[in-house]
């Protein structure tokens, strides 16, 4: 085989940079601000299956075409190894599965990797010319930065280099590592299997951004200062958040306890992965692209790929987008879906 030149290492470095995204939105609600104001008043009509037959479903429809949107929760916990006889039935009845909305960058290798391979790149994730947290975070927010880091990571200073958003993430990483828990989705796994025993097509729902210039992208690659502290402030939040909000909300979503999640949704700030997003937009931004704006185009154009396939559709929501029709159930709306209307047991068919 021969051997790459200095230029063309460079160049694929470049490319694996900009695939960061793959790994920093495997969360599945990622993207999902959770609301604080909650009012379940209306939920009753919308939902489908019973509060004792496991988690809830709810079901929209439009003539010719129905769609069961499985209600989930960004909790930290470990996934589940099955489906719940009502997740099972809803996608056997089901046509197509379709995706989440996310974003796929460039080759798809992921971040970390990338960023050990070449000096320029590495360079994307600190602060720069040498400075560290204590250099640029307020007094209030450095004490608690101090004190969780000390608790997940201890003495490591070199995450105290990293850009405010990027120490977020290695802080939230430690904590689940040293407190056993996981941000996996409780459902994804299985129901891809599920899926493909069953030979349901699974449809990808997420906006494939090409980069045009890669070098150029890694050059001008920046987040505005005030977003890179909100971000690191709100993980602090969370992170204290996680423990006394995991439990109560993991038992109400099994149960489909609506009233129960909105609670624990709107008394707990759970993680929103702004690292994520930042990264996200900017690099978007860069290429000229408004990135909520082109998910939606993506996962809309995925819905009516599915729609024109079959006539039920499976796919997931956050709870807190069916409570708030906000997010992909707003697009379910915008698209001509309306909540069905069923009897209080009725799992649907």
């Amino acid at each position: 085989m021969p051997l790459m030149t200095d230029a063309s290492l460079r160049a694929s470095f470049c490319r694996v940079f900009l695939s960061l995204i793959v790994v920093l939105v495997a969360a599945p609600a990622a993207m999902a601000q959770i609301a604080h104001t909650v009012d379940v008043k209306d939920l009753a009509p919308v939902a489908v299956s019973s509060a004792d037959s496991g988690p809830r479903i709810w079901e929209f429809s439009r003539p010719g075409t129905r769609v069961l949107v499985l209600g989930t929760v960004q909790a930290v916990s470990q996934p589940a190894e099955y489906v719940p006889d009502g997740i099972e039935l809803a996608v056997r009845q089901s046509g197509v599965v379709l995706g989440s909305p996310g974003v796929v960058v460039g080759e798809g290798i992921g971040l970390l990797r990338g960023l050990t391979l070449w000096p320029a790149i590495r360079k994307t994730k600190y602060l720069p010319e040498g400075q560290q947290m204590a250099d640029v975070l307020p007094a209030d927010l450095y004490a608690s930065w101090h004190r969780l880091k000390a608790i997940y990571i201890g003495k490591d200073q070199h995450v105290e280099r990293m850009l405010p958003m990027y120490g977020a993430w290695r802080l939230y990483e430690a904590m689940l590592k040293k407190t056993g828990l996981s941000d996996e989705s409780l459902v994804r796994p299985p129901i891809a299997s599920l899926a493909s025993r069953q030979r349901i097509p699974l449809v990808d729902a997420r906006y494939h951004l090409l980069i045009k210039d890669p070098k150029r992208a890694i050059q001008e690659f920046s987040v505005p200062r005030g977003q890179d502290l909100a971000c690191l402030r709100s993980t602090l939040a969370a992170i204290d958040a996680v423990h006394q909000a995991s439990k109560p909300l993991l038992d109400a979503w099994a149960a489909g306890d609506v009233q129960a999640m909105a609670s624990a949704l709107a008394a707990n700030h759970l993680p929103d992965y702004c690292w994520a997003r930042l990264t996200n937009e900017a690099i978007a931004r860069q290429q000229g692209i408004e990135l909520e704006h082109a998910m939606r185009v993506a996962w809309s154009a995925a819905l009516s790929k599915a729609a024109s396939t079959s006539d039920i559709i499976f796919t997931t929501a956050p709870v807190s987008d069916l409570i708030h029709q906000t997010g992909r159930v707003r697009w379910l709306l915008d698209a001509g879906f309306r909540p069905t209307v069923s009897a209080p047991d009725e799992v649907p068919r």
